[in-house]
This record gives C-alpha cells, sequence and structure tokens, in this order.
C-alpha cells in the first residue's frame, strides 16, 4: 500500500525524539531512564533505540500515574523490552492515568492493560520502521490474539488501543495477518468500519487491508461479511466539513479500497469490482477527484479508471 503522512505525524505525536538511524546494525538501547514514585506523581518510562552507537536514537516515552504491581512489571517490561512481558500485561486492569502521549484520536488508556496495547503500537510503528523484525518477534511473543480478544472488549480504551496496534503489527507482517485472521479479527474490525471516529474507521479498513492482501479466502470471508460497503462509504470523507482538512483519511481510503479489489498479482478482481461500483464507488470516487488535494485526486482518478472497465 503506498505510504501515507498520517503514520508520521502519529510518530511525530507520540515519540519525545527521534533520530535519523543507520541503515545497519542490531537496536542498542540505552538504559531506561525511569521514575519510580508513590502517591499521584507521575512515573515516566523511556525506552531509546538506536541502530549505531554513534547515530541518535529513537525515544519512546509515556509517562502516566498508577501505583501497584502490575505498574513496577510494566515499567520492567519497558526497560527489558519484553515482548512476553507487555502481552501478559494486556490482561491487566489496574488502573493508569495516562499524562503524556495524547493519541490524536483514541481515547486514553484506563488500565495496564490497555497501556500495554499502547505500546506495542508505539513500538510497532515508530521503532519497527528501522529493525524490521520486530514486528516477528512481537508477533512470536503471542501479542496478536489477545489484541484481537480487545476488539470485541466493551471498554473503548481497549478496543481502540488494539486496532491501533494491530494496524501496525499486520502491515507488512504477513505472520500477523495470518494470526489476526485466524483469531477472528474480520467480524469485529468490520463492527469498527462504523465507528463516528475517523481515524478509528480508517485504522480498523486498513488492518482489514493487510489481513486481506495475504490470502485470497481472507479478501473472499472480508466481502461475504459486507466489509467492502464501508470501505466505499468511506470515500463520503470529502462531504464532511470537519475532516476536509485531512487529506491522509481520503487518501487511505483510497487506496484501501483499491487493494480489496484487486488479486495478489494486482489485477482488478472483476467481481469485487462490480460490487464496490454497486455500493457508489464510482460516484464517490469522481467527486474525490475534484478535491484540493493533487496526491488524493489523482489517486481517486486512478481508481475510478480502473473500477471503470468492471
Amino acid at each position: 500500500m503506498p505510504g501515507i503522512s498520517v503514520r508520521q505525524a502519529l510518530c511525530q505525536l507520540c515519540c519525545s525524539a527521534r533520530g535519523a538511524g543507520s541503515a545497519g546494525g542490531q537496536s542498542l538501547p540505552l538504559p531506561l531512564l525511569q521514575e519510580r514514585v508513590s502517591g499521584s506523581e507521575t512515573r515516566k518510562a523511556t525506552r531509546i533505540f538506536r541502530r549505531d552507537i554513534e547515530q541518535p536514537g529513537t525515544s519512546i516515552s509515556i509517562e502516566y500515574k498508577s501505583n501497584g504491581d502490575d505498574a513496577d512489571a510494566f515499567d520492567d517490561a519497558v526497560r527489558d523490552n519484553d515482548y512476553a512481558a507487555l502481552v501478559r500485561l494486556l490482561q491487566s486492569e489496574q488502573v493508569v492515568e495516562i499524562v503524556e502521549p495524547k493519541h490524536p484520536w483514541a481515547e486514553d488508556p484506563c488500565t495496564i492493560g490497555a497501556l500495554a496495547a499502547m505500546q506495542l503500537a508505539l513500538l510497532t510503528s515508530v521503532v519497527a520502521k528501522d529493525d524490521p523484525e520486530m514486528k516477528l518477534e512481537i508477533h512470536g511473543a503471542g501479542a496478536v490474539p489477545p489484541l484481537v480478544g480487545f476488539l470485541r472488549s466493551t471498554q473503548e480504551d481497549r478496543v481502540q488501543a488494539a486496532v491501533t496496534a494491530l494496524k501496525y503489527l499486520t502491515e507488512d507482517c504477513p505472520q500477523s495477518a495470518h494470526s489476526a485472521h485466524q483469531a477472528g479479527a474480520l467480524p469485529p474490525l468490520i463492527v469498527q468500519l462504523g465507528s463516528p471516529l475517523a481515524g478509528l474507521r480508517g485504522a480498523a479498513a486498513s488492518t482489514l487491508t493487510n489481513i486481506c492482501v495475504e490470502c485470497p479466502e481472507h479478501q473472499e470471508e472480508f466481502m461475504r461479511l459486507g466489509g467492502l460497503k464501508f470501505f466505499v462509504e468511506h470515500l463520503d470523507l470529502v462531504s464532511d466539513p470537519t475532516l476536509f482538512d485531512h487529506p491522509d483519511l481520503m487518501l487511505e481510503a483510497v487506496w484501501n479500497l483499491e487493494e480489496v479489489t484487486t488479486d495478489p498479482d494486482g489485477n482488478l478482481n472483476e467481481r469485487y469490482a462490480q460490487l464496490a461500483n454497486q455500493c457508489g464507488a464510482l460516484e464517490k470516487l469522481e467527486k474525490l477527484r475534484g478535491v484540493g488535494d493533487d496526491e488524493v485526486s489523482g489517486a481517486a482518478e486512478k481508481v475510478l479508471e480502473r473500477l471503470r472497465g468492471a
């Protein structure tokens, strides 16, 4: 899928600092800069990752308020970069209050469990860019099934943290995408396509796309469950005045539609394309051609021409 700047904006928001990193070498973490305090004071856990000792590192810092064994275990897991410990902590109900970072659209984690999911999201969206093996290691630690379980939670912070983490964990990681499907991710992700939060809708759609592109059977199930109509509806972002300044969301919607209507070789699936057209894709893409953003209008024109041939 073509790169989008939504992720870049999120990383800038959620990371306290980021360096350029070298092209090779292993992640060399510096010691954790951590404050353990009692009462209502704030804990701060910071982990610095660098590919080369001579280069600036990528820093992930979380400030939060919480007391108890699970908070101590979370601090230790961040310090040691212990993915298995973070996965175990996903089940924690210990209450937390987040100070920083603030996600642009997701609710603040209310428990250590949701905070652990947030940490996994930060790792996979930021640090894994320079360390491709990280996603495989997090997958190997068993992160995917419990994150999919979060999608069925009645706690909205868990749902949103899980969608965010799964979006990045399944991107360019077939193992995680297959595990998410095996854990039953498609139905609860499709539910999130109707969320009133545009960011959540987009993240759920991208996660579904990541799963679908890895296997035609996954793609067929997505169609059978009715996910395509929501992808077409997401093209209506342009008509929402509150989102008009967010072309990244529009671009993401266009590319997601293209991805799920093509086969693994990049050829248009005629049946899926016809279904998209029946849902109104042609009319909505025509409107998107008229937006002021060249990248969005160009993408819309490309997909429009492909679907017209169905």
